[in-house]
């Protein structure tokens, strides 16, 4: 057998720093993803609790509406993002227009929805 050259020792450090610098970024990841989706989780139970009368569409559209505040929500979008009828989308976001958490308007003959801050 040979001796390892000196950069095939190096080059064997840098891969072991390498993998523990991607490890290390992979468990960050990991916490960060676990953190939002606890953040996500109260706050959705939070919103239940402040208003039962969500279902959890509305409130995970709202959750979505407080962290994008200048996104514009459609029917058809709502519709197929949650794979519901035309009937239960439109149901949902003027229920949440009508309780002042989104404000609704009409471009032509559709109807368009921003948050209530905007």
């Amino acid at each position: 057998m040979s001796k390892p050259t000196n950069f095939s020792k190096i080059s064997r450090f840098f891969d072991m720093v390498n993998i523990k610098v991607i490890t290390e970024a992979i468990q960050e990841l990991k916490d960060q993803i676990r953190e939002e989706a606890e953040k996500s989780k109260k706050f959705r139970q939070g919103l239940m609790t402040f208003d039962p009368e969500l279902n959890i569409r509305q409130s995970a559209l709202l959750f979505h509406a407080m962290k994008h505040p200048s996104e514009v929500f459609s029917i058809k979008a709502h519709q197929t993002t949650n794979h519901i009828s035309y009937q239960t989308a439109r149901t949902d976001l003027l229920e949440l227009a009508d309780k002042g958490y989104l404000k609704q308007i009409k471009k032509g003959k559709t109807f368009y929805f921003i948050s209530a801050d905007n």
